[in-house]
């Protein structure tokens, strides 16, 4: 997810290490398939951790932003 953001901020011209720049949504869509013990990625992004679902809703096309993340100096994140 990270190397996606970057790669669209690059294209942009925008610098990544501007904390002030705003965040482009990555043009690439991905679905995520929980196959881990925990699960977590799968379960913050989409709300859900079964791989059947999660598989169907990438098959019908369900299309959900990320409602979590921080960029920036430790020091500086709200």
């Amino acid at each position: 997810m990270h190397g996606l953001i970057a790669r669209a901020q690059e294209k942009a011209g925008i610098p990544e290490d501007d904390p002030d720049a705003q965040l482009l949504p990555p043009r690439l869509r991905i679905g995520i398939i929980p196959a881990g013990s925990t699960n977590c990625v799968c379960f913050a992004t989409v709300g859900i951790n079964d791989p059947v679902t999660s598989t169907l809703h990438i098959i019908i096309g369900i299309s959900m932003g990320p409602a979590w993340g921080a960029r920036g100096p430790r020091d500086k994140l709200p």
